[in-house]
């Protein structure tokens, strides 16, 4: 296996990946498998990316952005206002566990790459298997006005399929993730308040077996930065609540997000995370430390303009 610096250098210019999760979840939702195997592993890997932050950098910043401009990528980060003199962001990412003996696992490294216009919006990502031999999946990311109005994905068989579209009303916001095979991911409608923020949230699991639903209340702190976030979710009509807590770096990178089972507040699930700086401030390595001696490591190489 080539050195992962060498992969990133020789990278294609296409878009962003946000680390193991978001690759798994494509790939389980994409891949032929017994039904009962592919439900079990989509249950492992939906809640990560409904309440942790798979919205990592969204819920870490404070934009002062319209509804329709935070709009951008609500339910998964996908497009959103960043810095503008970024032009594309390689991502180079893998996981190791401990097996309990001092023997680390790691997996084989996924790649990716994201490209932003002279906005800053994202306009395309494209996800990578390991050793770039596989193309899995490219976003195009549509605007009129600025606006993000639609996703178009592109798998990698060469097939062009709608994911996305988002319905604007008020304050509100609504959408559907579609599968490349047809069926509807999810659902969901996100709530702003006065300031652009996410206020509160419902999502529709429509990939998982039996009635999954997901409620959502978000807090912040006086910097505007998520501060707790209240969460109900349903499964078959039973109900289980979550307080999900963060705190944040200088950067506004968060650094602890703690989620604890109302029913049991004793048993808390934490995870911490650490980060390093280029001269401009954005992060070129992150380490995620997971509650079950999981290490993610995400390596970034960004390209100003």
């Amino acid at each position: 296996m080539k050195p992962r610096k060498e992969y990133l250098k020789n990278l294609p210019r296409s878009t962003l990946w946000k680390g193991n999760l978001y690759f798994l979840f494509f790939y389980l939702s994409f891949t032929k498998m017994k039904n009962m195997t592919k439900f079990m592993l989509l249950l492992l890997v939906i809640p990560f990316l409904s309440c942790s932050k798979t919205n990592f950098q969204m819920e870490s910043e404070s934009q002062k952005t319209s509804t329709k401009r935070k709009a951008s990528g609500l339910r998964a980060d996908e497009v959103r206002s960043i810095k503008k003199d970024i032009e594309s962001i390689k991502t180079f990412s893998w996981q190791e566990k401990d097996d309990g003996e001092g023997v680390k696992k790691t997996t084989l490294p996924r790649m990716g790459e994201s490209i932003y216009n002279e906005e800053g919006n994202l306009i395309k990502r494209t996800l990578y298997s390991s050793g770039m031999e596989l193309k899995i999946l490219t976003k195009d990311f549509h605007y009129e006005n600025g606006v993000p109005v639609k996703v178009l994905g592109t798998d990698y068989e060469g097939k062009e399929y709608l994911i996305e579209e988002y319905i604007y009303k008020e304050n509100k916001i609504k959408s559907c993730q579609n599968s490349r095979v047809g069926p509807v991911f999810y659902c969901y409608e996100i709530d702003f308040d006065d300031k652009g923020r996410k206020k509160y949230e419902f999502i529709d699991d429509l990939a998982a077996y039996g009635n999954v639903t997901e409620k959502i209340h978000y807090y912040y702190d006086k910097n505007g930065l998520i501060e707790k976030k209240k969460l109900a979710r349903t499964f078959n009509n039973k109900e289980s609540n979550y307080e999900i807590t963060f705190k944040f770096d200088s950067h506004n990178n968060f650094i602890e997000r703690i989620k604890t089972n109302m029913e049991t507040p004793d048993e808390k699930i934490i995870e911490k995370f650490s980060y390093k700086y280029d001269a401009k401030g954005n992060w070129i390595e992150k380490i995620s430390y997971l509650h079950d001696s999981t290490i993610v490591i995400e390596e970034r190489e960004i390209s100003y303009r």
